[in-house]
């Protein structure tokens, strides 16, 4: 959310979805039985729900979690956060933030660039079913010759 509900202190909100009595206020417990008879208890089936306000994000950053809320609020990677994928997200950020003119330019090489290494890729893959068919052949000649020597040998 780009905006706080009003009694709204922290930018991080967790909640889960408890199904009740309505009488004495127990919780439900679910379970599920398969063909055979057994029971299985249900767990963490039901939804949960996280609630983000961006502008209550300080800014502060002590853990992942900070690193993800600050890109989400400032579409930037600071060059000392840890979290392994922000060199990816960085790069994405980076592509949002040319001209639609330069994004197409960018799309058209990128795919470019794919189509070139599926065509190496095949290739090296074609080259390695004609070697492997190419060592099969000769390793039948050479068993040919081995089982011609041997018989040849045994009529004499």
């Amino acid at each position: 959310m780009y905006f706080p509900f009003d009694n709204m202190k922290a930018p991080l909100y967790h909640g889960k979805t408890i199904f009740r009595e309505v009488d004495k206020k127990h919780p439900m417990k679910f379970s599920l039985g398969d063909m055979r008879g057994k029971i299985f208890d249900l767990y963490n089936v039901f939804p949960e729900y996280v609630v983000i306000s961006v502008p209550l994000f300080n800014d502060v950053i002590r853990d992942e979690l900070d690193e993800w809320l600050y890109v989400v609020k400032h579409s930037e990677v600071k060059k000392d956060f840890k979290s392994p994928y922000m060199k990816k997200v960085a790069r994405r950020l980076d592509i949002l933030k040319i001209t639609p003119k330069e994004q197409i330019i960018y799309r058209a090489y990128m795919n470019k660039s794919y189509k070139e290494r599926d065509y190496i890729v095949s290739a090296e893959e074609k080259g390695r079913e004609q070697d492997m068919a190419k060592g099969i052949e000769e390793g039948r000649k050479k068993v040919n010759k081995k089982v011609y020597k041997k018989a040849k040998l045994q009529k004499v």
